[in-house]
């Protein structure tokens, strides 16, 4: 796992509720077959070094487009399924709550901020599979 990536995956274990509501399940990049429930993958979808007009900025600093999925699969089904769509509503809440404004000298996170948010939604394919709720959430994150 990359440098960003770990950060925010050690910030988002130590989050009581995002890891009481994950039960642990933080991923990076994708998630296994075998994850169910709620869970949570990270994926770095861009960055770049900061530079200046005299060159690459001298104190390392970066910047990291994070996207946070938040996922809820439960089975088919009207209420199973409103009750996936409150609990990932839940999740990126305290996603979101974790994450506002962070800044960790010892991480060397200087700053973090929400750019966007979207609900997505994966309906069951028949009686017997999984349907998924899921909230994408694109974080900036600003590090050495």
């Amino acid at each position: 796992m990359a440098v960003v990536e770990s950060r925010v995956r050690a910030r988002l274990m130590g989050t009581p509720d995002v890891n009481s509501l994950t039960t642990g399940q933080i991923y990076a990049g994708f998630a296994p077959q075998t994850a169910s429930g709620d869970y949570l993958v990270l994926t770095k979808v861009s960055g770049n070094p900061i530079n200046t007009l005299g060159g690459t900025n001298q104190n390392g600093d970066r910047m990291a487009r994070i996207q946070v999925d938040c996922i809820s699969q439960n089975v088919a089904g009207a209420t199973n399924y409103a009750k996936a769509y409150a609990r990932v509503k839940a999740l990126s809440e305290a996603v979101r709550e974790s994450l506002r404004n962070w800044r960790d000298s010892g991480a060397k996170v200087t700053s973090c901020t929400l750019e966007n948010e979207i609900d997505d939604t994966e309906p069951p394919e028949d009686g017997t599979s999984v349907g998924t709720q899921r909230v994408i959430l694109d974080f900036i994150v600003w590090y050495q």
